[in-house]
């Protein structure tokens, strides 16, 4: 048991320091005040400003002017979703319309190149830096149809107009059909290269991860195939594969890079695959310890996941998104039932239950932490990768375990025969 501790901690020390090995500042960097960020006095190098705060804001309306932005105009606080921006400017702020967001950011001269990184968002936008436009994510200004982003995938952007002093930067928001729509991540300012380096790293881990969880789906489904009795195995097979699916279509969207995919597509394989992952871990979590669940809360579980999963599969994606919140919900009483299965399973000092137990706990605890950050409700940073990484490689070297023993009991009864037929 101490050797799974071990490669449980290990883990997670090898995840902590891949994700972001260079030492960062400690020094506090200021926000956005009634539209304007001042950096006269900052050297930007080695640090990344978050452009959060209080932004000039302007509903149902494009404004063209890309002038300093007025005190008297109305401020919102970023990041945010519409839906909570009623509140801040005092008139109705539907889900379905159109948004000008402006900022004034007062720069240092400076002898490197600067960049933007745009994080994934799910609404159509234009940005523009000093009157210019530099990205673009949907054709928000058509007059007939439907108003939604193209792609959902990070842009590390050079900023190649940047001047000494003021400089405004401009984003056209459109949405019609996302429950969720508006400024919900935060763009990062900073040098280009340091940024562009930042992203590269990152994508290099999802690739990592993404690759290393289909080997060792494949190794997974291969192993079920030589021998059908162990289901479990199959089922990590496909927990893994659609796990494999996510994160190639989230976080540093690994997919966007590879394969010619778009918004709708992204956004119904990331839903598919979450509901998804629920009903395999569940299947996975039973076959490993049958005697300590319960057959017909199993039946009642599973088909609450086939129904949302149906709901996916069946609506446009304005209907099945609003899902989100009710899944997030019910998955509480599912991990409750998960940790039900597991601590009986420990009490019953099955094989493996406790290294299950912890690899699990770390994996429910990102898991929270991506939900709360997701619906804004804490301020983080998204972890699930910590938590894959430690309980799908913790979930592969017990099953591995397993096999150990059943090969070692297997070659002990072959001893003993042998000694009884001599």
């Amino acid at each position: 048991m101490r050797r799974i501790y071990t490669f449980l901690l290990s883990s997670l020390l090898i995840q902590f320091v891949i994700t972001d090995c260079r030492p960062m500042d400690s020094i506090v960097l200021p926000e956005i005040e009634s539209g304007i960020l001042n950096l006269e006095n900052i050297d930007l190098v080695n640090k990344k400003v978050f452009l959060k705060g209080d932004w000039e804001f302007h509903w149902n309306e494009f404004r063209d002017e890309f002038k300093s932005p007025q005190k008297t105009q109305k401020h919102v606080h970023i990041p945010s979703h519409w839906i909570d921006l009623e509140s801040q400017t005092g008139e109705p702020v539907k889900i379905e319309g159109i948004a000008t967001f402006k900022a004034s950011i007062i720069l240092p001269e400076s002898q490197h190149k600067l960049g933007l990184r745009i994080p994934p968002m799910d609404t159509g936008f234009v940005l523009y830096w000093n009157g210019e436009e530099i990205a673009r994510n949907g054709n928000i200004y058509k007059e007939t149809g439907g108003s939604f982003p193209h792609y959902y995938a990070p842009l590390v952007l050079e900023l190649k107009n940047t001047k000494k002093g003021e400089n405004v930067i401009h984003l056209h928001m459109a949405n019609s059909i996302y429950p969720r729509p508006g400024f919900r991540d935060i763009i990062t300012l900073g040098i280009y290269d340091e940024l562009e380096f930042d992203f590269s790293q990152k994508l290099f881990i999802d690739v990592f991860l993404t690759g290393a969880l289909f080997i060792i789906g494949l190794y997974h489904l291969g192993l079920w195939i030589l021998r059908r009795d162990d289901v479990s195995t199959l089922y990590f097979a496909l927990l893994t594969f659609v796990m494999v699916l996510r994160i190639s279509v989230t976080g540093e969207a690994v997919a966007y890079q590879f394969f010619p995919i778009y918004w709708k597509l992204s956004t119904f394989i990331e839903y598919i695959s979450f509901y998804s992952a629920c009903a395999f871990l569940l299947l996975f979590i039973k076959s490993l310890y049958p005697h300590e669940s319960i057959r017909n809360l199993d039946y009642i579980t599973l088909g609450i996941i086939l129904f949302f999963n149906i709901i996916v599969i069946s609506f446009p994606i304005s209907v099945y998104t609003k899902s989100l919140m009710y899944f997030q919900i019910f998955t509480i009483t599912l991990a409750i039932y998960y940790y039900y299965i597991v601590i009986k399973a420990m009490i019953n000092k099955r094989e493996s239950a406790t290294g299950f137990f912890i690899a699990m706990f770390v994996f429910l605890v990102t898991y929270a932490n991506d939900a709360l950050y997701a619906n804004r409700l804490i301020e983080s940073f998204f972890m699930i990768g910590i938590g894959i990484f430690t309980f799908f490689f913790a979930q592969a070297f017990l099953l591995s375990k397993r096999f150990a023993n059943a090969f070692n009991t297997a070659a002990t009864l072959t001893l003993e025969l042998d000694a009884k037929v001599r």
